[in-house]
């Protein structure tokens, strides 16, 4: 096993938001009695503009308007937004791509988040290649979603180490023959170091001697 690029999901892997989505979400509505199936509907409408079939400004604004909510489109858009990278992974995405490996954020997300991450967040200059779930028209767990990616990258799934926060997502990657680890920020950057290393990738000496 030879791994040249190393793919990192985005939420829950690379970044976090800064309060649980859910009760961000909640906030947008004034009565509580409708908050749960408010956040059903909001990720329900969000489905289809995850592979760039919708918009998500228009799909956001009709489930706002259905539920009477008072909130903007512009402010609900906000909570999307209210993203915080992780340091101490974007360091180790910055020692993969000076080791030589390519360095990939692979992340289901509609256009507008995905602008924001590009241009707000700078993921452009943190890694190698951005594979976003509405630019390629395909969505994880989607088996072609890596198999997109792989083609892309002129690497055969083997070479391709990938990790993400959701089981049915690593399933999807293992499926398409790629590497794929469970990985789950909230774990600590020690973990990220141990499937590293247990893929052949040793980050600093520490890696080296735990080996």
């Amino acid at each position: 096993m030879n791994i040249e690029a190393v793919l990192f999901d985005a939420d829950g892997v690379v970044q976090n938001h800064i309060r649980p989505v859910r009760l961000l979400l909640k906030e947008l509505v004034a009565d509580d009695s409708e908050a749960d199936s408010f956040v059903d509907a909001v990720f329900k409408a969000e489905i289809p503009c995850l592979t760039g079939a919708e918009e998500f400004e228009p799909q956001l604004a009709e489930v706002l308007t259905r539920f009477n909510s008072k909130v903007s489109v512009d402010r609900a858009l906000d909570v999307w937004t209210m993203i915080e990278p992780d340091q101490e992974v974007l360091a180790i995405v910055s020692v993969l791509r000076s080791m030589g490996l390519l360095a990939v954020l692979a992340t289901n997300q509609h256009a507008y988040r995905a602008q924001y991450m590009k241009e707000e967040l700078g993921y452009e200059r943190v890694f190698d290649a951005l594979f976003y779930s509405c630019d390629l028209g395909l969505a994880k767990p989607d088996p072609e979603y890596f198999s997109a990616i792989a083609k892309q990258l002129n690497l055969d799934g083997n070479n391709l180490l990938f990790l993400d926060d959701h089981p049915k997502n690593v399933e999807g990657a293992e499926k398409a023959g790629l590497n794929a680890m469970l990985y789950q920020l909230e774990s600590g950057s020690e973990e990220l170091h141990r499937i590293l290393r247990q893929h052949g990738i040793y980050v600093n000496r520490d890696d080296e001697r735990l080996a």
